[in-house]
């Protein structure tokens, strides 16, 4: 069973490996990867090889994030660490027309807590379409991922406390989750503290506590949608203010975002404008929508964050498999 031990975890690393927590893990997160390609591959959708660095990094979400990009030199030049796959996704879509998706690594500048980690791992997809058809598409992804999981490992999650319960819950649901937009999610918050943190150019996003009061109150499996558009990251598309993006929030807190893209080089533009964000810094993004418009929307997921409400635990740093941040050295 693995439980939440990550303090002691990797003192004795090297006879960590023949424990039966790491066996448990490691079949977990191989079995997320496995259900990973069927679900798209049964779709039609293409893997993308996105590369390890980029020049174009998606984060930080806005002004004052506490997410930047991993900065590294590679023969003497400074380069970034892939953090999102959603561009190359972006990319790829304009010849891959059921749509790409990715699985792999992502690299966020952050120091581990119980909800981040340093590297982590990310299952990505774009799709031609709208945020609803993505929305769709996250919540087919998650009851196939855990439906697949549980007939392959049932024997050895049986025993942890609530599994049965989570599980059915999320299987047995024949509607689609329940959808807040952020405003009546900020009319369920009102009158308590700390919930929400105001954004260094306007808006709110919530913050860990009002996602955890949100679920107490209404369970797991709520998008929280439609935010104030400089509260979210330049490159999703806004109408009047008000953003096409959507969180899902389970388990721990937010565990999938999702969202619209612009479709134009012109509302790009004034998103990054808007955001302070040069665009030499994204001129091929920039010159895609310009000569191939196209409307696109994906999601990305946290497979720790999954595997946290899967096995019914507080902390992310107990479901990595080989421990990571920023100042390692001399470990496995």
């Amino acid at each position: 069973m693995v439980e939440n031990n990550w303090r002691i975890k990797y003192p004795d690393q090297i006879n960590a490996m023949t424990s039966s927590e790491f066996a448990t893990l490691v079949d977990l997160h191989s079995g997320v990867a496995k259900a990973t390609f069927l679900f798209f591959d049964n779709k039609g959708m293409q893997y993308v090889p996105v590369p390890g660095t980029t020049g174009s990094a998606s984060s930080p979400m806005e002004p004052g994030s506490d997410s930047e990009p991993v900065e590294i030199q590679i023969q003497n030049r400074k380069t970034l660490l892939t953090d999102s796959a959603q561009f190359h996704l972006e990319y790829a879509c304009r010849t891959h027309k059921n749509g790409c998706f990715y699985y792999g690594h992502s690299f966020r500048d952050e120091e581990p807590d119980d909800r981040h980690l340093a590297q982590f791992s990310h299952a990505e997809a774009e799709i031609l379409g709208t945020l609803e058809n993505v929305k769709h598409l996250v919540e087919n992804y998650l009851k196939y991922l855990t439906e697949f999981i549980w007939k392959k490992s049932e024997s050895n999650l049986k025993n942890i406390p609530g599994i049965y319960d989570r599980i059915n819950h999320l299987l047995k649901s024949t509607s689609t989750f329940r959808s807040l937009s952020f405003s009546e999610a900020c009319k369920i918050l009102k009158g308590y503290d700390n919930v929400l943190k105001e954004c260094e150019k306007g808006g709110f996003r919530l913050t860990p506590k009002g996602e955890r009061i949100l679920l107490e109150k209404l369970g797991d499996f709520i998008w929280i949608e439609h935010w104030d558009k400089m509260t979210v990251p330049f490159y999703q598309a806004n109408e009047n203010g008000i953003a096409f993006n959507a969180d899902l929030l389970f388990g721990i807190g937010e565990v999938v975002g999702a969202g619209q893209r612009h479709v134009n080089a012109e509302d790009l533009k004034n998103s990054l404008d808007e955001h302070g964000l040069p665009v030499d810094d994204y001129k091929w993004y920039f010159e895609m929508k310009q000569y191939y418009p196209l409307q696109t929307s994906g999601f990305g997921m946290g497979v720790e964050r999954y595997l946290m409400w899967l096995l019914g635990l507080e902390n992310i740093r107990s479901v990595e498999v080989f421990s990571r941040n920023r100042f390692q050295k001399g470990e496995i």
